[in-house]
């Protein structure tokens, strides 16, 4: 097994490096932000809320050459709150697009969470394409985190890394 950093969240910059994507383009009214916490590990959490059309709260990554190259799984280092939450792979530097998607459901107790690359679906605003070009790993440039799927309320999903891995048989 090989491991390819790619957010360390002790490290301050890492949390910088994210913008929130919220359902007030639609005209919803949820809220999220990212933050690092005095522990070390980077916070995503707000509330998502249904009024208005609402429906998604999330964050992502700034795009950049991840260097996933021979991986094959991501990995995260999380604390949930029971919620189910998705994890999003971009391959391109557009705002909008084809994202590729996994959901988790984030240990209410540290734990590492693994997906394999070939388990995210191409999705496009939240709709499953089912035509759509494979993930090309070596293109990821960003990770996001999103909640939906009706879970009206506050959430809150820690995060200490993301790692790829290489998981040989």
């Amino acid at each position: 097994m090989s491991s390819l950093d790619l957010f360390l969240f002790n490290n301050p910059e890492a949390v910088i490096g994210f913008r929130s994507v919220l359902d007030q383009v639609t005209g919803g009214r949820s809220v999220a932000h990212m933050q690092r916490m005095p522990e070390g590990n980077a916070r995503f959490s707000g509330l998502l809320s249904l009024e208005n059309g609402g429906g998604f709260a999330s964050v992502r990554s700034f795009p950049r050459d991840l260097h996933i190259r021979n991986e094959t799984h991501l990995a995260l280092r999380v604390r949930g709150d029971g919620k189910r939450y998705q994890v999003h792979l971009r391959t391109n530097d557009t705002l909008d697009g084809i994202s590729y998607r996994a959901s988790i459901l984030g240990p209410r107790n540290w734990g590492t969470v693994v997906i394999p690359f070939s388990g995210f679906a191409p999705t496009y605003r939240g709709k499953i394409l089912k035509r759509a070009p494979p993930m090309q790993r070596d293109r990821i440039c960003t990770v996001g985190f999103m909640v939906a799927d009706r879970q009206e309320g506050p959430f809150t999903l820690d995060l200490a890394w993301v790692r790829a891995l290489r998981l040989v048989n």
